[in-house]
């Protein structure tokens, strides 16, 4: 599964890839997705997607952990 979040703005009619943020940074119902995959018996692997380009800069191995570390607290 891939995942990702989604800022307040711009609004879910006009956001594209490239305004995903990185989970936990954004108003996805984090608690609510992964009740959803405990209560399907999802035990896969989730990947992180993101496409901003403001997170490009920071590099490959930057953006990588720092979604880790966001992506486990929104599912631990």
């Amino acid at each position: 599964v891939h995942v990702n979040d989604y800022p307040a703005s711009p609004g879910r009619d006009t956001i594209t890839d490239a305004d995903r943020v990185y989970p936990g940074d954004g108003l996805a119902p984090w608690a609510e997705i992964v009740a959803g995959f405990e209560n399907v018996g999802y035990e896969g692997m989730l990947s992180l997607e993101l496409f901003n380009p403001s997170y490009w800069a920071k590099g490959s191995v930057v953006v990588a952990d720092e979604g880790l570390a966001k992506l486990r607290a929104c599912v631990e």
